[in-house]
């Protein structure tokens, strides 16, 4: 199968759903935001699906966008940062996608984050040494699973997405879409 998505995977706040929609405009590609989709299914922000039903319930829902998005076609995939805690959803978002893994500086995710904190259910107690030590945690899933890694540091989401660009159109799909 051809691989014509592209999946973008980081950290919270690595700015993967405002390169989504720029690189998504750039290409006409649909733009998803898994969090959204969750969010709208149930009318709900992350933090009340997770307050109300828990994080098991959460990457369920994952789970199941995943199944779905394995079909589509010409899609940038914004990921909800824990995604890679579930090798089913990677492979799944494998099938036909390449991922991109969004490499913020710690410095600068920190710095994000404690401007919006109140968005994320697993932070909103969790002080910088454990925001840290999730980050390590996943950084190994991150490089396990990205097909490219994308340091964001200095660089616009803007530039961050016309380089992504221009590495899909290089090497991964070179043909333009019909």
């Amino acid at each position: 199968m051809e691989k014509t998505n592209i999946v973008l995977i980081g950290f919270m706040c690595s700015g993967k759903t405002s390169v989504a929609r720029i690189l998504a405009n750039m290409l006409n590609f649909d733009f998803i935001d898994t969090d959204i989709l969750i969010e709208e299914r149930f009318n709900m922000s992350i933090d009340q699906i997770f307050n109300r039903y828990g994080e098991a319930f959460f990457r369920n829902q994952e789970l199941q966008i995943a199944e779905k998005l394995r079909n589509d076609k010409f899609k940038v995939i914004s990921t909800g940062g824990g995604m890679v805690l579930n090798p089913d959803i990677m492979n799944k978002l494998k099938v036909n996608g390449t991922i991109f893994w969004l490499k913020a500086p710690v410095k600068e995710l920190l710095k994000r984050i404690d401007q919006n904190n109140n968005n994320r259910p697993l932070l909103t107690k969790a002080n910088s040494y454990e925001i840290h030590m999730l980050y390590k945690k996943r950084r190994i899933l991150y490089e396990r699973y990205c097909d490219y890694s994308i340091y964001t540091g200095q660089k616009t989401p803007k530039q961050i997405a016309q380089y992504i660009m221009n590495i899909y159109k290089k090497e991964v799909y070179p043909i333009q879409k019909k």
